[in-house]
Formats: C-alpha cells, structure tokens, sequence
C-alpha cells in the first residue's frame, strides 16, 4: 500500500532542478494511493555543519491526492521557502489510508522519529506495532495510547536500533527480524547525510545516473521505466530491483547494497556520532479538513445496531431441502416427493484437471532468475492468500501479487496481505482506485436500494470491485506477463441465488461469472435496465462506473487461469497453513474465515438472512454436502453460527460510507420476507 519515491543528488543542484522529473513520480504513484501526499526535502550542507549544528529537513504533507498537492498554494509556498539551495535527498508519499484516518495532519508522511533523528516514508503495514510501541515506548511515553499510525512506531523503532547497533545494516537486519507485515521504507538520515532504501517485499526499484550523479527510486519498476521514456533517452539506464530483505545505502560518496538475512555479507559499519539532532521544518497545515466520504468516524452506536435481530424461530421453519440445507425462499427450488431439491437430484460432482495440468500449464512460464514470471489476483482473503502461498512454495513460481483497491477491503484484509507478502517477499503492485469516489457511489446505490429494495439489486453493492479485472490486464500488459491467477472459480462458491432473484434461473458458471451463457447475461442487463427505470435515484453520480463494472465482468476478454478449477478446495488445509504458517488473522466476530477481509458481506448477508432465511454460507455448505465433504447436520450448525450478525463489522461499514446504519438496518427490516 502507498507509493514511495524519490532521489539521492551528488551533484549539489538545487530542487527546482529536478522538480519536474520528481513530480512525475509523484503523479504515476497515484495509483497506489490518492488520499494524502507528503514531501521531504534536505538541502544540502557540510558533513562538519551537520554534526555540529544539525542537519536541516523542510516537509510538507496534507490529505488529497497528488494532482491536489502539486497544485494547491501550499505547495507552491513550499517550493518558494526552500529556494535555491543545493538539496541531496529528496523523498516523496502517496498514501492509502490503512492505520489512522489521513484527515489527521500526523497520520500522513513523511515521519519524523520522536527523538528527530530521521524521517521515513513506508509503503506496507506492519501488523505487530501497537506490541512493539508497548514494549519500547509505552513506559516513556506520556501518552498511555500506542500512535494511531503503524509508520510512527517502525520510524521510532529503526531509531531506536540505529543508536543501540551504531550500524544501518545490522538495525535494519534487526527491524525486519522483528516487524510483522510489510515494510518498503526510504529513510533519509539528515545529520549523516543519508538515504537509506529498504524492503521485505521487494516493492522497490532504483536506478543510478552516473553522468548527473543522481540515484532515483520508486515502489514499482514502471515509474521509472515512463520516467526514462519521458527523458527520451537513446539506452535506457538500467534499473535494478531492490530484492526482499536487502538494504541500499546512498551518501555523497557511494551507494552500496546488503543482504539483511546473511550476516556475513556485511561488515559493522559504523556510524559518524552526532552532536546535534536534526532540525524539521514543518510547513503542513495542521486542521483537520474536510470530512469527505471516507471511514475514521464513528457515526453509529453498537447498541443501536444491535437492536436489529432476525426472528429466528421463523427463520429455522423455513422447509428445507432433506440432503442439503437450501430453504423453500431459494428462487427456483422444487421438491421432490422425498424432500429432496433440484439442486441436489441436478448436481454434477466437480471435476478438477488435477496438479500435474496445473504444472503443465506453468511450466513455460517459470523463471529461475527471480523475475515475475506471473501475476495473482490478491485480495487478501483466504483464497487469495493460500494461492499466493501455494504459488510461491509448491508450484516454485514467482509472482507479482496485484491488489485493486476499491475503498472496502478492511484494516483486517490489510493487515493479511502485508503478513502474507512480507513473510513470502513477494511484491505488490496496487492499484487504487479513487477511494472516497467509490465510497459516495456505494452511499448513494444504497440510498437509492432503501427507496424502492429488491434483493435482484443487491449485488449493486460490490460494483465497484468489478473493475478489478479491467485493470488485471492493464497491469499484465505494463509488466509483460502472460499468465494471470485468480484464485476464484471455487465452483463450492456457486451463488445461482444472487442472480435467481433478478429472474435468471440455472446462472451456473463454474464459478467464475464471466463464464454466463450470454443469454442470461442479457436477461441481467434487461433486469437492470428495468429497475433503474423504475428508481431513477439509481442514475446517479455511479451510473458511468456501474457500466464499466458491467463491462468489466461479463462482456471483456478472461484470460485468466483459475486455481480451483485445477485443485479441490479443502478448508482445514487453507486455514490450518494460513493461521500456522503466516499469523493470518481472523475476525473475532464470526466464526467463518470467508470474506472477513471485505466490509461488504456482512451487509448483504444481513439484507438475505433477514428477507429471504439464508445467506451464501447457506448456498456453499449446501454444495459441500452434495460433494460429501460435510454431512447435513454439521453444515446445518456451521451456518446458524455464520449467519449471525455482524455488528461491529456493520458498524464500520456504515461509518466507513457516512450513512445512517440504523435507518438502513431498518428499511431492510421493514421488507416483505419470503418466509
């Protein structure tokens, strides 16, 4: 998460000399955050002048994306105060809120350590900071409460380290030994005149000027690469990939790389003591802005939510299916004499091509010199994060993990991928959408829904993911990779229900939704046409990105491989490799591990288990008996536990949107039920 940029000059030019090429970084890192932006400069002075006096930092940070920052007075302000002074370090940040809401001047970057001996920009999450802050600083520190913001800890720990070890490498061995999560950091150590470029998951590319002398750097190689293209270069200059766990440090004289997992490869390199600490200059506005459609405020009560119940002595009446567990509300069941559903007597065992056609399919693809060689769609749920594993370790690939956020995967969701991506060091390339756009679009769909609600619409909800797709191949296309995974077409996953309720019956796609007869893709677009003709509030500011989403999902070239078309899907291997051998973490609101990661399907299953009696852990237990890796009884009780509410995650949910949950909760209440 976030972008991270910058340059290291040696050859004393002032900033405004390499304003231009630095914004561009600026504006291409964008798309790995667009909810606040930062900048540190160091102008340059005399080793001996530092040491004594203390070295000079001016940053400037403020919420918005980085087309706002370039061009508010701010900014300019800031350009005009630095002035012509030679400057050598220069570090920039596109951030994508994770920890601390970024409308809090402090929650941004760049980060100054508590005792100003460095600044850091971070891209990543490092899931163990609040134990890390108890352990070091929770005694010395005033306030009983750890930073909101993971990046604080990690800069106050690496400075920790630095004064304990008196040496970069062994500091930065000792911080990536310790952290939890991910951690691609640029730290610009003024009194020594440094900037240190570090990493456990490889998110970091640099390449080095020698004729200008100027070493420039940024989270993906891309950047780089259109930044040279703008240059219009005869050879492009060659960029290397910072690889997991190493470290680049660049000075006035050298820059130098070490392998932080082999002790051997580096000497104790001591650092010049100084006498002075550095001096920050901050010339950010500290006000809280403006509250746009974005989370961090708590607008809903818990008990106020949780006056919202389902009946469920109502609920466990329905009829069910004698085998499975689907209920007469299921749109298109029927019974036979024995009580058994269409589902059951019409099912066709799941058949998989099996290990040895998956190591088929890869094996041209393969690399053996550490580049990608594939890239995965990584959400970071439960399926996503054992294929990334599963990938990595079993089929000896070495992928690019691809994220597009969409504004709803939660801080739990966060926190798995950076667990998952720091332990594997794989890099991540993110794509992020306009957050608080895509917010709006989900606040107004849902106001729009409570006017006139039809459970056919509820998938509405989640267009703004679709696009996910649509970028998939922009993505493959930048990095020239020709093999892409999505660890969907879990055909235990099949949802024919969803779209049962919009009047297409046997939406049976293996899985994967692109794959609809084209027939019954029509059949939704009529469906949709017709209500949004009958509640004209659905046309409105996200009509353009529903279409898209549509587009993006039914009608657009797939040429993606499907894990779970190759492999059974088994839970306990999933959880079980997960939970031991990554620290993935669970939802301590619910029992099951599906979707915890995304802060919509507590919503959605909260409008089906209370209209209908059932949700979708209803429809894939149901699926699970019919391949007889559950009995009925047992997926009966998972589900009474699974579809339970959600309330703290609902909580979020509405506060992330700014919407009323009470009055949302209540519309769905007051629906007709079908049971």
């Amino acid at each position: 998460m976030c972008g991270i940029f910058g340059y290291y000059s040696q050859d004393l030019t002032p900033f405004s000399t390499q304003q231009t090429n630095f914004e561009k970084l600026f504006i291409k890192s964008t798309s790995r955050g667009r909810e606040a932006c930062g900048i540190a400069v160091q102008p340059e002075a005399s080793s001996q002048t530092a040491q004594k006096v203390g070295a000079k930092i001016n940053y400037l940070k403020s919420s918005g994306d980085s087309k706002k920052f370039l061009s508010s007075s701010n900014y300019q302000h800031f350009i005009e105060k630095i002035g012509p002074v030679p400057a050598h370090s220069v570090i920039g940040h596109t951030r994508m809120e994770t920890h601390g809401t970024h409308r809090l001047e402090k929650n941004n970057q760049p980060v100054i350590s508590r005792n100003s001996s460095l600044t850091v920009v971070h891209n990543g999450i490092v899931a163990n900071y609040r134990e890390l802050w108890q352990k070091y600083f929770q005694k010395n520190s005033a306030d009983k409460n750890p930073p909101a913001l993971d990046t604080q800890v990690v800069a106050d720990y690496l400075e920790l380290l630095i004064k304990k070890y008196n040496s970069l490498p062994v500091a930065f061995s000792q911080l990536y030994q310790t952290i939890e999560g991910t951690a691609n950091l640029a730290t610009i150590l003024p009194v020594q005149q440094t900037l240190t470029l570090s990493t456990n998951s490889g998110s970091l590319y640099w390449f080095f000027d020698k004729h200008k002398k100027r070493l420039w750097f940024a989270s993906e190689k891309f950047f780089l690469k259109t930044l040279q293209t703008d240059w219009g270069l005869k050879a492009a200059l060659p960029i290397n990939h910072l690889r997991p766990h190493f470290l680049l440090i660049i000075d006035g004289r050298r820059h130098q790389t070490f392998d932080l997992k082999n002790k051997t490869s580096y000497k104790k390199t001591p650092l010049s003591p100084a006498q002075k600490s550095a001096i920050f200059v901050n010339h950010s506005e500290k006000k809280l802005a403006e509250k746009p459609f974005a989370g961090g405020w708590s607008l809903n009560k818990l008990n106020q939510l949780k006056k919202h119940k389902f009946d469920y002595e109502r609920i466990y009446a329905i009829k069910r299916c004698a085998k499975c567990i689907l209920p007469a509300t299921t749109p298109f069941i029927s019974f036979d004499q024995n009580g058994v559903c269409n589902y059951c007597l019409e099912h066709q065992p799941i058949k998989h091509q099996g290990i040895a056609s998956l190591e088929k399919l890869v094996r041209p693809f393969r690399k053996n010199n550490g580049e990608p060689d594939c890239l995965l769609a990584f959400s970071g749920g439960r399926d996503s994060s054992y294929g990334l594993h599963l990938i990595k370790e079993k089929l000896g690939m070495n992928p690019l993990a691809y994220t597009y956020d969409w504004g709803m995967i939660s801080n739990l969701g966060r926190r798995n991928q950076a667990r998952m991506l720091g332990k594997l060091g794989v890099e991540h390339i993110l794509v992020s959408a306009d957050i608080a756009m895509k917010r709006k679009h989900i606040r107004e769909n849902i106001l729009a829904w409570i006017k006139r609600p039809h459970l056919g619409m509820v998938p509405l909800f989640m267009e703004g993911d679709k696009q996910s797709e649509y970028t998939a191949n922009q993505v493959m296309k930048k990095y020239d990779l020709k093999l892409m995974f999505f660890c969907r077409g879990n055909e235990l996953e099949r949802e024919e229900f969803k779209a049962g309720h919009s009047g297409v019956r046997g939406a049976d796609s293996g899985g994967v939704i692109h794959n609809l007869a084209l027939v019954k893709k029509l059949k939704l677009l009529s469906f949709y046409g017709e209500q949004y003709l009958l509640n004209p509030s659905y046309f409105n500011s996200s009509f353009w990105d529903t279409g898209l989403a549509f587009f993006s999902t039914y009608i657009q070239h797939h040429d993606f491989t499907y894990l779970w078309h190759y492999l059974p899907w088994n839970e306990q291997v999933i959880n079980q490799t997960l939970q031991k051998e990554y620290g993935w973490e669970t939802s301590p609101e619910t029992v099951t591990t599906w979707r915890i990661g995304d802060g919509t399907p507590p919503f959605y299953n909260y409008i089906y288990y209370q209209v209908q009696g059932f949700t979708e852990n209803d429809s894939f237990r149901s699926h699970q008996i019919r391949e007889g890796i559950l009995d009925r009884e047992t997926a009966w009780q998972m589900v009474c536990e699974e579809n339970k509410p959600q309330y703290k995650n609902l909580k979020w949910y509405f506060d992330t949107l700014n919407l009323d949950g009470d009055m949302v909760l209540s519309a769905v209440d007051a629906m007709p039920k079908l049971y």
